[in-house]
């Protein structure tokens, strides 16, 4: 039972004064731009009948949103001494869009798509792979 003791406490004794190693183990993957398309409103175009004769125009497709998510990067798990600093955030862009009718005089010749409002709708990190600092020995009390 001695033995049993002896050895527990030597363990307990050991495990303290082993470095402790904080190194997230990780490092950056990069995320190229993306643009993503919202659903088309029918924009642009008509057909206008004036006795035998027929106007018309194609319609045209006008997202009702685009939204902009810029270059940016993720940590992952690395097999390096590693770990990731934020660089800094960049905005992920929302534009809406909106058809406005072109008259001629009081017929409406056309339409066409416009930016309507431009907003921030969230942020993606840039990271920066870095080196872990140096293993401290730990100090025995």
């Amino acid at each position: 039972m001695n033995h049993r003791a002896s050895a527990l406490s030597f363990l307990l004794c050991i495990a303290p004064a082993a470095a402790q190693d904080d190194c997230p183990m990780q490092t950056t993957q990069h995320v190229a731009a993306n643009i993503t398309y919202g659903p088309p409103q029918t924009c642009g175009g008509f057909t206008y009948q004036i006795g035998n004769l027929q106007l018309s125009t194609l319609r045209d497709a006008c997202p009702l949103f685009v939204v902009y998510t810029p270059p940016h990067d993720f940590a992952v798990p690395s097999a390096n001494r590693t770990m990731v600093d934020v660089v800094t955030q960049m905005p992920i862009t929302k534009v809406t869009f909106r058809c406005v009718t072109e008259w001629l005089l009081i017929l409406p010749i056309g339409s066409k798509c416009v930016a309507d409002r431009t907003f921030v709708v969230g942020q993606v990190p840039q990271l920066v792979t870095r080196p872990c600092p140096p293993i401290a020995p730990s100090a025995r009390p």
